[in-house]
């Protein structure tokens, strides 16, 4: 599977574990410039009709970057967790369109979401 941002930052990763509505696990492979190598583990689970959605991503490196590496996923996550907490808050079970623009702007980040149960 290709990941891609655009031509500047594309990556290969393989799927690992593929459990449909349940588990999905990737492992990237190992990063060219550290001994880094990114996992993904996404776990679905649902009690009284609820459905939590356990994201775990781990691997980062042990260089001075690796905080930088972090933030940026971490915002990354948040950006799409929030995506999809409004799909299913707004439009669940209607297909969904992605448009999406990405622009550099100056100021604060904003807080990580807060755990959030979708009813």
């Amino acid at each position: 599977m290709t990941f891609s941002w655009g031509p500047d930052i594309s990556w290969q990763t393989r799927v690992d574990l593929a459990q449909p509505g349940k588990h999905l696990r990737w492992l990237d492979d190992p990063q060219p410039d550290s001994n880094s190598r990114f996992a993904v583990d996404i776990r679905l689970t649902t009690r009284d009709a609820t459905t939590a959605v356990w994201l775990v991503h781990s691997g980062f490196a042990r260089e001075d970057d690796c905080n930088e590496q972090y933030e940026g996923t971490k915002a990354g996550w948040s950006f799409f967790l929030f995506a999809l907490r409004h799909y299913l808050e707004n439009h669940g079970g209607r297909t969904r369109h992605l448009v999406s623009r990405r622009l550099r702007l100056a100021g604060l980040r904003l807080a990580p979401l807060e755990p959030h149960v979708v009813r």
